[in-house]
């Protein structure tokens, strides 16, 4: 409540997740935000409660702005943004 409280005075909303992905095989999860995406890897038998639970791999956003949109490929993260013509930004991930 009081993050929310907080962000509602000051606009913003960095904190807040605006995509999410799982890998076909079930065991990766992106969660995207305004300044990062981060990437939970789950081990075999664990729940993903106690995968997300764990510190994340992070990739900064850097300049991109308003990152809405993430989808999960084989060896990288697909970015994009809320805007007419967006683009599509790469992220290369090793597993």
């Amino acid at each position: 409540p009081d993050d929310l409280e907080r962000a509602l005075v000051e606009q913003n909303w960095h904190w807040q997740p605006t995509a999410m992905d799982f890998s076909a095989d079930g065991k990766i999860a992106v969660i995207l935000t305004y300044p990062a995406v981060y990437l939970y890897d789950r081990q075999k038998g664990e729940s993903w409660l106690a995968a997300l639970q764990r510190s994340p791999v992070r990739f900064d956003l850097g300049s991109i702005k308003q990152a809405e949109g993430a989808v999960l490929g084989p060896d990288s993260i697909f970015v994009t943004v809320e805007a007419t013509r967006a683009p599509i930004y790469r992220i290369q991930i090793q597993q």
